[in-house]
């Protein structure tokens, strides 16, 4: 996918729905020369064939990344990003269709949601959904950059003042894109970091268990668990570790 780079985190993005492809393509070409850095295709319930050809119809619009939401087999084919929905796909088997490089996020509806999110590279909340107060509390308990769904200027404000690092706008008439890229916070490129033990610790590529443990001197424990789920001793070499996961030894 053209304007794809490794570790890309969307800062401001327009949501386009599969649908109205057809009479978007200025819109969407007039938003990026705004500001705007990424375009969000919400597939629905099309098809994988429709949203890979609806991918390659706005890349040929726009040299930006693309991230679909719905099916990661799809988007994968199509070189794009993957949005996940709150439940169902876990992010370690959309991360293993994606492959490297590719955007992974996932929508949540709850701060709850947001504090277990993990293998992620971004979050993705509605103001209009949680409001402003539970916004915030996301923010604050995310381990990754999250964005928030947004119907106008107002709205993106509201998304900065508590603490969503980029906001994702819908492609309306009139609306003053340049005027939220300016007020947004400074890109931030997204941090591989994993918690050991309550510590957040960064996260070299292809890092088993093993070589977790090894780095921080714990090789000698007895026990290990993943995101809560005990590792066996003779797996810790192969098993390797996600941005985001939780380790806990003993």
């Amino acid at each position: 996918m053209s304007g794809m780079n490794e570790g890309f985190v969307p800062r401001l993005a327009v949501a386009v729905a599969l649908g109205d492809l057809p009479g978007v393509e200025q819109a969407v070409r007039t938003a990026v020369a705004s500001g705007v850095d990424s375009v969000l295709l919400d597939a629905g319930a099309a098809g994988p064939d429709e949203a890979i050809a609806g991918v390659a119809a706005i890349a040929g619009w726009v040299d930006v990344p693309v991230v679909l939401a719905g099916s990661p087999s799809a988007a994968s084919a199509a070189g794009a990003g993957a949005l996940l929905p709150e439940s169902g796909m876990s992010s370690g088997e959309a991360r293993r269709m994606l492959g490297p490089g590719l955007p992974l996020g996932r929508e949540v509806g709850a701060p709850e949601v947001a504090a277990v999110a993990h293998g992620l590279d971004f979050l993705v909340v509605s103001l209009d959904g949680l409001g402003a107060p539970d916004v915030r509390a996301a923010v604050e308990s995310s381990w990754f950059p999250v964005l928030a769904r947004v119907g106008d200027a107002d709205g993106a404000a509201s998304a900065i003042r508590a603490g969503c690092e980029g906001v994702i706008v819908p492609v309306l008439p009139g609306l003053a894109i340049s005027d939220i890229a300016a007020a947004l916070p400074p890109r931030h490129e997204a941090e591989q970091t994993v918690t050991l033990n309550g510590d957040v610790v960064p996260l070299e590529p292809d890092t088993s268990v093993a070589d977790l443990l090894a780095d921080a001197g714990l090789s000698g424990m007895g026990r290990v668990t993943v995101n809560g789920v005990a590792i066996p001793r003779r797996r810790w070499d192969d098993r390797l570790i996600e941005a985001g996961d939780r380790i806990e030894s003993q």
